[in-house]
Parts: C-alpha cells; structure tokens; sequence
C-alpha cells in the first residue's frame, strides 16, 4: 500500500472515531421509553405438582404459572410403573430416581428455580390403619407398609437431593376436601359393614377418576386389574386379565387430585393470585 493510500485510510479511521464515541455516550444515558414501548415486572413463575407412589407406580401430574406469557399452563403429567417381575431392588433405585418424573412434567411447565416448585405427595399408607389395629386386634401386613414407605423414602430423597425442598405430605381427606370444591360427592363409609363398605370405597375411586377426566382433562388409562400373582397391573387388552373386574383406577387420578390441593395451597399462600 503506497502512503498516499495509507493516509487516506488513516483519515477515514480518526473521522469516525468521533461518531462511534458519541453513539457510545448515548446508550449510557438514561432515556424515557416510549409507553408502548414499556413492560410490566414480570411475575415470577411457580409450578404446583401432585404425587403418588406405591408398590407398582410413581405417578406426577403438575400445572403452573408462566410469568414469561402471563397464564396458567397445564396440566401435564409423567410415571413409571413396575410389574409383578420386576426385581424390588429395582423399584427402589427407580424411585431414587424419581425427580426425572418431576422434570418431565416441569420442562413443559417452563418453571426452573426448585423455590419455585411446590410438591404434594400422598402419605404412604394411613397412619390410621396401624392405630386401628392395634385397637381392634385386627392384623396388618408389615411387609407391604415397610416397602410402600421405602418407596416413598426413596422418591422423596430424589427430590430433596436435586433441591426441591417444598414438599407437602397430605392424605386423601384433605384432597377429597379439595375435590369436593368441585362437586365430587363422596360416599361416607363410617360405620358401614364391611362388604358395602368395600363397595363404596371402589366407587369413590372411580369418582376421581371422572373428575379427573373432566377437570384436568386426563385420558382413560386402563384401569387396574389383579394378576395371576395377584399384583396389580393395567387391563391388558387380550389374555389373563382382559375381562377381569378392575381393583382401582390408574394412580395418576390421585396425583392430579394432589395436584389440585397444592395449586388451592399455594393460592391460599399468596403465591397463586
């Protein structure tokens, strides 16, 4: 390059040396927006999630507040089951893996902060069930209690390691409550024989079942029938089990009825307003 050339270059360069300094100085200033052009603080996003656990499954349904679009998004639900041949040992290192379930359901609900997230999980068994017991002389199965707790030991543990530390242990009186905010009529089965008593219980199950169909818009999951080990499993479409009475419902009805508790929880909390 001859210096003729450089020099004109070199001239160029110092007369916008200015100008870029100046356009500098301005982004530094503090300007007045235009109101179109102004946003509200966003709210921060919370997520309200429901959960059971037992023998055979683990079962999450959640729904949420998004402050990025200013609604409510959900529900949307995730679980694993077991069957009859799958190893104990199994189930337990599934369910301390568990908070995958919970990061199924919150990738959709585009909720990260764990301080945000807020968990009811179903109590493992009725602490009323030993106390009556004990009381009547009546036996109790050990073995089942001591492996439904781990289970939710195990599931529990997964959450709090991974930092959701907003957990809400509830029993099913305090969802029915919940579900009876929206018209659910359960059958009272204090005092009845043993027999009719049975059979209410069954229908207040399937109870859930509908209102979760129609309030939270759940499909119909195949309900749960006896195996030829007696384990419960979902109906099989042919085969053992195909025509067979079903015992219960899916487990993901009792976690969206969790679910609502602890979305009506948070409202009262006025963290859902």
């Amino acid at each position: 390059m001859d210096s003729k050339r450089l020099c004109i270059v070199l001239l160029l360069k110092l007369a916008r040396r200015p100008l870029l300094r100046e356009c500098s100085e301005m982004a530094r200033k503090s300007i007045q927006l235009l109101p179109s052009r102004q946003k509200a603080a966003q709210r921060a996003s919370w997520a309200a999630l429901g959960a059971d656990s037992s023998m055979t499954s683990i079962a999450v349904v959640g729904m949420g507040y998004d402050g990025m679009l200013d609604k409510l998004v959900g529900p949307f639900y995730s679980d694993m089951r077991w069957y009859p041949e799958d190893d104990y040992y199994l189930r337990l290192t599934q369910a301390a893996r568990g908070e995958n379930l919970v990061h199924d359901v919150l990738s959709k609900l585009w909720v990260i902060d764990p301080a945000n997230v807020h968990i009811a999980l179903e109590e493992p068994f009725p602490l009323g069930m030993i106390a009556h017991s004990l009381r009547t002389g009546k036996s109790w199965d050990g073995s089942w209690i001591k492996q439904q707790c781990e289970v939710a030991g195990a599931f529990k543990g997964a959450l709090g390691r991974h930092g959701y530390t907003n957990l809400y242990e509830i029993n099913n009186s305090q969802w029915h409550a919940t579900l009876r905010k929206d018209g659910v009529e359960f059958i009272n089965t204090r005092g009845m024989p043993t027999k009719e008593k049975r059979i209410a219980q069954m229908a207040n199950k399937f109870k859930v079942k509908t209102w979760g169909m129609q309030a939270f818009g759940l499909p119909d999951f195949p309900d749960l029938v006896k195996s030829k080990s007696g384990a419960k499993i979902p109906r099989p479409e042919s085969g053992y089990g195909a025509k067979a009475r079903p015992v219960q419902p899916d487990d993901i009805y009792d976690a969206a009825a969790c679910c609502a508790w602890m979305a009506d929880e948070l409202e009262t909390l006025g963290i859902a307003t």
